[in-house]
């Protein structure tokens, strides 16, 4: 005959160590604490924010099912109307940072990227500036860009599931850091194929501070405005703009580093637009 334990609080909780589970004290007995969480990721979403749509700049969000073809979904709007802002995110959140309106901007946005709806205020870059942008589930970073009048060699980072305005995280390689494409895997962030350097690629180790370093030159199709994307190990840059469009896409797998490797090409030449990407499908944009 076993004995019911006696002067046990409803809702005390233990450790079994001999199941390895929590359980909670409910009536008379012992009750395993659920170890499931829902889904809170809307699924492998792809999101695009403002551009250009052809006079000016627009504050329109769209949406994709990566995994599903189709077109574009609205989402919302933007806080401001811009357009040469790019974005980044983790699993749960879309950043939107910088551009340009009628000046420079330092706005940076974030939607919730299992709902639709507007764009919310997030904070503020360190300057008002284009930039080119990569994150991994904790951090996002905003690499370079234009400011008003000049090229800076700037990099914001911000911890994408908090807000607040962006923080110095060092300098990119050179002051001509502008107009190129931004992937990341889990540990490190990647600028590629700016404006002045093309064919140039450099990285920083995204949990740490510090100044980016070069790692090929020379490898890149030689166009800038390209358009990022990666899963965890690939990181693609796709299509380009300077002095003409491009239909090029090429790769580096982003642990090992080295030269870029042609992967093939897109359907229509193009660039200046953005991309994204699920673990096994990347998107490229406008």
């Amino acid at each position: 005959m076993s004995l019911i334990p006696q002067n046990i609080p409803e809702g005390a909780i233990r450790f079994n160590t001999d199941s390895n589970n929590m359980e909670v004290w409910i009536g008379q007995k012992w009750m395993i604490v659920s170890k499931s969480s829902p889904n809170l990721d809307g699924g492998a979403r792809g999101v695009y924010m403002g551009g250009d749509p052809g006079s000016g700049s627009g504050d329109a969000i769209d949406f994709i099912t990566i995994s599903t073809a189709g077109n574009a979904i609205d989402f919302g709007n933007s806080t401001e109307a811009r357009r040469g802002g790019r974005g980044c995110g983790s699993r749960t959140r879309g950043i939107h940072m910088g551009g340009a309106a009628s000046n420079r901007s330092d706005r940076i946005d974030f939607v919730t990227m299992a709902s639709t709806g507007n764009a919310t205020d997030f904070g503020n870059l360190q300057s008002a500036r284009t930039v080119d942008c990569a994150s991994n589930q904790t951090r996002g970073l905003g690499f370079g860009g234009s400011e008003a009048g000049s090229n800076t060699d700037k990099i914001d980072f911000i911890t994408i599931a908090s807000t607040g305005n962006g923080i110095d995280f060092g300098n990119c390689t050179s002051t001509n850091s502008s107009d190129g494409g931004g992937f990341a895997s889990p540990t490190r962030g990647f600028q590629v194929s700016t404006s002045a350097n093309p064919d140039f690629g450099q990285f920083v180790t995204i949990s740490t501070l510090g100044n980016a370093t070069e790692f090929t030159d020379g490898s890149f199709h030689d166009q800038s405005s390209t358009q990022g994307a990666s899963n965890s190990t690939r990181g693609l840059a796709m299509g380009g703009y300077s002095p003409s469009y491009t239909a090029s896409i090429d790769f580096i797998e982003m642990a090992t580093l080295g030269n870029a490797v042609n992967f093939g090409d897109l359907t229509v030449a193009g660039g200046i637009g953005d991309g994204t990407a699920s673990s096994t499908r990347a998107v490229a944009f406008g």
